[in-house]
């Protein structure tokens, strides 16, 4: 119970400065899923209306996609936050903290950082304002000054800007949760259950942008995003491995070097027994053998054991969400043939 205050106190400080959308998805007071999905209606319906007046028809399928992620993106980092959250609590008998101080790095690890996440959102829009300008599907549809192409530029340039500060907040939670286990974390070597939250929140920060970009790889039904793909699959890697090595690169620090400190102990008390053993009359020996078998087995459960506080489960399950975020650009190339075959 004083954990889940401790972690309430740190939600209210921290909700502080998050983006208005991610304040309207939390004050509806349903899942975050449908309050995304309320604001990708809301963009939708702009859209609609939008190019309604204009005499332009709808692109249902490329505009509902950037609605969804308009939508994606503040709802994730809510579910995000929440799950960042959960690995705390989970790891609240693993870090060496007082609960008064708890509260304040429980809000120091999850806050929203403004300034970085307008940072990497700007920067991009300054890469890709330039590129949409010469996009064909674009300025030859639109040229310049046709009134669809400031809709066209928004729909895109909002999905741009809402993705990339996500992932960029996704990155920075993942390396303070780094920062926290190379400064907090209680370590042991050979029982690492309680670190596993690490790991844990290593897959979560890979799961939002695999699922992002799974969403828009939906364009590739209709060959709107058929160029991008070998560009978007190398990211999905990079960001996921980024992503899951990020929160367990500070306790990995510090399990190696108690795997190191630990062995080289044992190997000091091995050489300590070896000589007994050998020098012990034959009456004695058993007693000192026994103490020399059990040092051995210790040296040998050290070296065996793990300095990354990975399980085959959490391995199995990023492996899956990597193969989804792949997979829906080889599901959406399928689709995409399949309709050019249908229709050529």
């Amino acid at each position: 119970m004083a954990e889940t205050g401790v972690l309430g106190e740190a939600g209210a400080a921290r909700s502080r400065g998050l983006p208005w959308t991610q304040l309207f998805v939390e004050a509806l007071g349903v899942a975050p899923f449908w309050g995304g999905l309320v604001l990708a209606a809301a963009q939708y319906a702009f859209i609609l209306a939008y190019k309604y007046l204009a005499g332009d028809p709808l692109q249902v399928l490329p505009d509902a996609v950037f609605a969804l992620l308009l939508g994606y993106s503040p709802a994730a980092s809510v579910y995000a936050r929440r799950a960042a959250l959960g690995c705390l609590r989970d790891l609240r008998p693993a870090l060496d903290v007082p609960d008064a101080r708890f509260s304040e790095l429980a809000e120091e690890v999850t806050r929203w950082d403004t300034f970085w996440t307008r940072l990497f959102g700007g920067a991009v829009l300054i890469i890709a304002t330039p590129i949409l300008m010469n996009e064909p599907g674009i300025v030859e549809r639109y040229p310049l000054g046709h009134p669809v192409l400031l809709l066209q530029l928004w729909i895109n340039l909002a999905a741009i800007w809402l993705g990339t500060r996500t992932i960029a907040h996704e990155i920075i939670v993942s390396r303070r949760f780094g920062r926290l286990g190379g400064e907090h974390a209680v370590v042991d070597v050979l029982d690492q259950r309680p670190l596993t939250p690490f790991a844990r929140r290593g897959v979560q920060g890979a799961l939002v942008p695999i699922l992002m970009i799974s969403i828009f790889s939906l364009l590739f039904v209709t060959g709107d995003a058929s160029e991008s793909v070998p560009v978007t699959q190398v990211v999905v890697v990079a960001i996921s491995a980024i992503s899951l090595l990020l929160p367990v690169h500070g306790v990995h620090r510090r399990l190696a070097a108690q795997k190191r400190d630990r062995l080289a102990r044992v190997a000091a008390a091995i050489r300590s027994a070896e000589e007994p053993v050998l020098t012990a009359r034959p009456g004695e020996r058993a007693t000192e053998a026994t103490h020399l078998h059990a040092l051995l087995a210790l040296r040998q459960q050290l070296e065996s054991a793990r300095e990354w506080p990975w399980d085959v489960s959490t391995l199995v399950r990023f492996a899956l969400y990597v193969a989804i975020g792949l997979g829906s650009w080889l599901g959406g190339a399928l689709v995409e043939r399949i309709v050019d075959l249908a229709l050529g």
